[in-house]
This record gives C-alpha cells, sequence and structure tokens, in this order.
C-alpha cells in the first residue's frame, strides 16, 4: 500500500504539471490526430486517374474501342491525344501525363488476319510501386480486349467458343476496395500514440532536469519502478484519450 501511495501522490504530481503547460497538453491529444488525417491523406498507393496520353495512329473502329476502355476505368484519365509517339515521350518528361498509350498504324489490320496486334505502354517509373500497379491493369484490359476480338472473329466464322477450363471468382474480405488507407492507418494509429506517449515522458524527465527538480526526485523515497510508472500512466491516460478522439 505505501508503495502504491507513493506512485498516485508522483502520480497526481505528474498530472499537475502536465494542466500546467495546455499547449503541451494540446499538442499530445491534438497532434497525432492531425498526424493521421495528414498521413492518411497523403501517404497513398492507391492508383487512381492517372494522366493519361494517346497516340492513335491507325484510327480505326477497333484502336478507338481499346482507347476507351482505358478511358473509362477509375484508373487512367485521358488528358492527351497526339499524333507523334515522340509527343509522349515528352509529355511523360515534362509530367503532364504519367502513363501513355502508342497504337500503330496497322493495329486494325493485324486483328483482322488473325495476327498479332503488338501496342506500345509507356510508363513513368520514378514510383516503381505506382509503375508496377498500372503496368498490371493496362495488361488486364488489353487481355479483355483481346478475348472480346477473339471471340467475335469466332462467332462472324461460325464457330462456338470453348467454355473456359478454369475460372476464378474472387471474394476479398475487409478491404474489398483495396484501399491503401484501411491497410495504412491502424498500424499509423498504434505508432504515433507510441511516439507522443515515448515523447511526452521524455520531455518530462527533460523538464525535471531544466527545473533543477531531478535531484529532489532522487533523494524522495522512491524506487525505480515506482518512479517510471508514476512518470509514465499520466501520459498513457492522455494517450487513451487521443485515442479515442483519433478513432
Amino acid at each position: 500500500m505505501a508503495a502504491l501511495r507513493l506512485i498516485a501522490t508522483l502520480f497526481v504530481k505528474e498530472f499537475t504539471q502536465i494542466r500546467r503547460d495546455p499547449l503541451s497538453l494540446g499538442m499530445l491529444i491534438a497532434l497525432p490526430a492531425f498526424l493521421l488525417i495528414l498521413f492518411g491523406y497523403a501517404l497513398t498507393f492507391d492508383v487512381r486517374n492517372l494522366a493519361l496520353g494517346v497516340c492513335d495512329q491507325d484510327g480505326s473502329a477497333a484502336s478507338r474501342e481499346l482507347v476507351r476502355r482505358f478511358a473509362i476505368t477509375e484508373y487512367f484519365d485521358l488528358k492527351r491525344q497526339v499524333d507523334d509517339p515522340r509527343a509522349l515521350t515528352r509529355l511523360i518528361d515534362h509530367e503532364v501525363i504519367r502513363v501513355g498509350l502508342v497504337i500503330p498504324p496497322d493495329f486494325k489490320e493485324r486483328l483482322e488476319a488473325g495476327r498479332p496486334a503488338p501496342v506500345q505502354f509507356l510508363v513513368d517509373g520514378t514510383n516503381a510501386t505506382i509503375a508496377s500497379a498500372v503496368t498490371g491493369y493496362a495488361d488486364a484490359i488489353v487481355r479483355a480486349f483481346s478475348g472480346q476480338v477473339v471471340l467475335e472473329q469466332m462467332l462472324r466464322a461460325g464457330h462456338r467458343p470453348p467454355p473456359a477450363a478454369v475460372s476464378v471468382e474472387a471474394r476479398i474480405w475487409y478491404n474489398p476496395e483495396l484501399e491503401s488507407a484501411r491497410f495504412l492507418l491502424p498500424g499509423l494509429i498504434a505508432f504515433l500514440l507510441m511516439v507522443a506517449t515515448v515523447v511526452a515522458t521524455s520531455l518530462s524527465v527533460t523538464r525535471e532536469r531544466e527545473r533543477g527538480t531531478m535531484e529532489q526526485l532522487v533523494l524522495a523515497p522512491l524506487e525505480p519502478y515506482q518512479l517510471v510508472l508514476g512518470k509514465t500512466l499520466p501520459y498513457l491516460l492522455v494517450a487513451i484519450g487521443s485515442t479515442v478522439l483519433i478513432l
């Protein structure tokens, strides 16, 4: 009981110091919430509305349909259409667009002849994570378009397309929209509260030394664990209040 009374005395003394410094108290409560909002909006790995430039040298209905498939997705935002593929490189260099699509002049001819019709996809690779994701999205769009072309050719030829041998139905739990904020924010909450609590406790010890009261704590009849608990528990309660605000 005597040990608990000593801890409680230091606890009350520390809370009194906290009340006398409302600026630090406000920062301890509001700063984690502010940083969480800041990081939640600024720190993201989601790929949305990337500026897209297109050089359609074919100008056929097939090439326009491929461009349309890129433009209607949430991943790409069609910003520029140019006539020269070199213009796309300049636009990427000047950060006007992030990705470019080049469709060759014989695109429709190759499709109708049943030959491979390659298209070029230019990606700004300064952010490797985004570049990798964008390349995957582009590949999926082109594959879907290619499958539709093959299906139409088979139907025109009177052939019945074979059923898929294997199909997959994906169901994503807990984060169906694949938003990176839902992955980042829980970890950020723990990290910010940990940093705020540790920094506040260290500042409290620093203030004791600056005010010349550290010697009084050393001479006080306190065991080391009592001193640590008495110093830490008030800021733990402040962190809990900050947690409520954050949530």
